[in-house]
């Protein structure tokens, strides 16, 4: 038995959410929180913040705490790609 405030927390630290892109999921199914984002972009933190602080990386501010949404994200990294020539992997993040 598990006690505690995580007891009730069916979202394991390791796991992203999923983007299901149903009808039915609601924002608050696609948040990320910085740790989610370095994850899913294989970036650090101090990456992430000095993107979202330039502005760069749609994201929510809630006091000092950031959230990304999912959809928000993959359409970034979308436009980020097809507004960068491609010549052989040459092109990178810190672009």
């Amino acid at each position: 038995m598990v006690n505690g405030p995580r007891a009730g927390n069916k979202r394991s630290p390791q796991t992203l959410p999923h983007d299901e892109g149903g009808a039915s999921s609601t924002p608050t199914d696609r948040l990320l929180t910085v740790t989610d984002l370095c994850r899913l972009l294989g970036m650090s933190r101090r990456w992430v913040h000095e993107r979202t602080r330039r502005r760069e990386i749609p994201c929510y501010r809630f006091g000092t705490a950031l959230r990304f949404d999912l959809h928000d994200v993959r359409r970034w990294m979308a436009d980020f790609y097809a507004s960068k020539p491609h010549s052989g992997g040459g092109e990178t993040w810190e672009s």
